[in-house]
């Protein structure tokens, strides 16, 4: 009897034991989709910007900044420069950039022309991209014309043409796009999607007004990896706990 009794309250333990691991493991894998849903869906909200390294990079890095704003100016030309050394020519990372457009007309316009041109020639983008911090005026720069609070990925033709006619750095911008080596072609249908507010470029470039919106980005440079916002946009000792997790 006490035999039967032992196993019995054995074999109860072997079963609560087991009932435990199944519902661990539920969880786990429960946070798991969760996460990787939440990721992928990050994903896709920036699918449209600008993105350098390879595509099949395990991780993501994703920099909410502005081409008028000199913080981020030294975090291009400073700690983006190691992160690319680092991460994105090693193929273990890939950085996408969300451009803000908040710090002026000529920011938007600038936003504008960067993503038509990536349209027509993703291998110049880039370098047009850093020419714009690297020349980046030293004057103050105000905001834009037109709702910088707006939560529509589309611009009217009265607004687009408001950042047009105030940009100041519309000849700057154009010979950037000719110091980057882009074509006489391109540059000319560059000018055209600037031109055109129904354009892929000024929906790109108001997505991206809209993203900072919605996730509230309050200053730039601001830093996702992943899909999570990191504590420190410069501090590189925070890539490498984020990062190849």
């Amino acid at each position: 009897m006490k035999w039967v009794k032992s196993h019995k309250w054995e074999a109860s333990i072997i079963l609560t034991i087991i009932v435990l691991v199944v519902v661990i493991t539920v969880i786990i894998n429960v946070q798991h989709y969760q996460e990787q849903k939440k990721l992928n869906h990050y994903k896709s909200e920036i699918a449209h910007t600008p993105v350098m390294g390879s595509k099949n990079a395990e991780d993501t890095i994703s920099v909410y900044g502005d081409f008028n704003c000199p913080y981020c100016r030294d975090f291009e030309l400073d700690t983006l420069t190691i992160l690319k050394e680092s991460y994105v020519d090693t193929d273990k990372a890939k950085i996408h950039f969300i451009n803000v457009g908040l710090s002026g007309d000529d920011s938007l316009y600038k936003s504008v022309a960067s993503y038509s041109l990536y349209q027509y020639d993703k291998d110049k983008y880039w370098t047009f991209h850093r020419q714009l911090f690297e020349n980046q005026p030293k004057e103050n720069q105000y905001k834009t014309t037109i709702n910088n609070t707006s939560n529509q990925n589309y611009i009217s033709k009265k607004e687009a043409e408001s950042v047009i006619n105030h940009a100041k750095e519309k000849k700057q911008v154009n010979q950037t796009l000719k110091d980057a080596g882009v074509s006489s072609k391109d540059i000319k249908r560059i000018k055209k999607d600037i031109d055109n507010h129904k354009s892929n470029a000024w929906k790109y470039a108001m997505e991206d007004r809209k993203l900072a919106n919605k996730h509230q980005i309050k200053h730039v440079p601001t830093v996702y990896i992943n899909g999570e916002k990191i504590p420190s946009s410069n501090d590189l000792s925070v890539y490498r706990e984020y990062l190849g997790r």
